[in-house]
């Protein structure tokens, strides 16, 4: 399965590649052990699943096989790592000058380390 890197408040795609006919794949939430969404019938083909974390986030797929009534947690996992979105303060912000007075040094500082600001 694929392990996807999002923003906060983004979607992430898992992937399970080469399900089985006759399979039902569900997601669930690896810790809680709850399903997210519904299940989906494999048909040879990949599948993909749909998920919006809060923070980051392991989830699993259990393999049901519909005609034996078997079911099996995938060894493989997915983590979905949530990345948080920085913000932005600025010191100095709002300044009146006259004209050819030079202004105050403008400063960014945010809540996520090591984030680069950029003028747009």
């Amino acid at each position: 399965m694929s392990d996807p890197t999002i923003c906060f408040g983004g979607i992430a795609t898992i992937a399970l590649s080469s399900s089985e006919n006759g399979v039902s794949y569900q997601l669930r939430e690896s810790l809680t052990n709850n399903d997210i969404g519904t299940a989906q019938i494999g048909d040879g083909g990949d599948l993909y699943f749909t998920v919006s974390p809060g923070t980051t986030t392991t989830y699993k797929i259990v393999a049901y096989h519909i005609p034996t009534s078997c079911a099996v947690d995938q060894t493989d996992e997915s983590t979905v790592t949530v990345n948080p979105v920085p913000n932005a303060n600025a010191t100095n912000s709002s300044q009146t000058i006259c004209s050819g007075t030079a202004i105050t040094a403008m400063v960014l500082s945010g809540s996520v380390a090591s984030t680069t600001f950029n003028w747009t």
